[in-house]
């Protein structure tokens, strides 16, 4: 059994839902903890809600999968039947899944789940503790021009990020603090279309970016929500030149 705020499930969900339909999950000291691969394996997310630390699935021995979309209308309803959506949600674990909300209670049946890749553990060259609201404005002016982007770390100077179309093109600079670089000038090129769940994500979170040449772009986010924490990472992978045929690919 956990209980959670209602208004911290109903955002968590929001944000995978973006990425993702279905997650498997875990319900561990009294936090719920989610992770999926999107379909076309590009892009990995987990995310927890409550006091546990974020928990790797792939290390857990079984785990079902859960419908987001079916949730986030159960959420969605128990905030419109109470509008500051503060009262908490309990959701319990048995053949159905039980979740009383403000609203009701709700029964809805656990997926199959599949197994859950492995988190790579990875050493990037560069780390940095990038404003939330600025790093959501670039993303947001570079999918107005094109859908590959760079992203540029270079030590003692903001994270840059760049896209050119075909006809016009546009750079950002996010504010934040660089927390490790190395001498050399870091790029890598990735997709817009799998941080749009950057824009669910509360303004007031912090956000801490990471990458390397040609690197997966690890996004790390965290915050409160009603008094509840909400932790999450995203795995993107980059998209790489290849010379044998001159097209890009994952």
């Amino acid at each position: 059994v956990s209980t959670l705020a209602g208004k911290a499930l109903h955002q968590a969900v929001m944000i995978a839902n973006t990425l993702v339909d279905d997650c498997n999950y875990v319900i561990k000291n009294q936090s719920l903890h989610m992770q999926s691969v999107d379909r076309s394996r590009v892009a990995m997310l987990q995310i927890s809600v409550g006091k546990d630390e974020l928990f790797d699935l792939s290390h857990a021995p079984s785990a079902n999968s859960l419908d987001l979309r079916k949730l986030k209308d159960i959420t969605n309803f128990a905030k419109k039947s109470n509008t500051k959506h503060t009262d908490m949600i309990t959701i319990t674990e048995g053949e159905t899944l039980t979740i009383a909300t403000p609203g009701g209670v709700r029964q809805i049946m656990p997926l199959e789940g599949s197994p859950s890749p492995i988190l790579p553990e990875l050493e990037m060259a560069y780390e940095y503790d990038a404003n939330m609201v600025e790093l959501q404005t670039a993303l947001k002016a570079m999918s107005q021009v094109g859908d590959l982007f760079s992203m540029n770390g270079e030590k003692g100077k903001d994270l840059l990020l760049s896209v050119k179309g075909s006809v016009d093109s546009c750079t950002a600079r996010v504010g934040g603090n660089c927390l490790k670089s190395s001498n050399d000038i870091q790029v890598s090129h990735y997709s817009g279309t799998y941080l749009k769940l950057v824009q669910r994500i509360p303004k007031d979170f912090s956000v801490q970016v990471s990458f390397s040449d040609n690197y997966p772009l690890t996004l790390t986010f965290q915050g409160e929500i009603a008094n509840t924490p909400v932790k999450g990472k995203l795995l993107l992978a980059p998209r790489v030149d290849n010379n044998a045929d001159g097209k890009d690919s994952y």
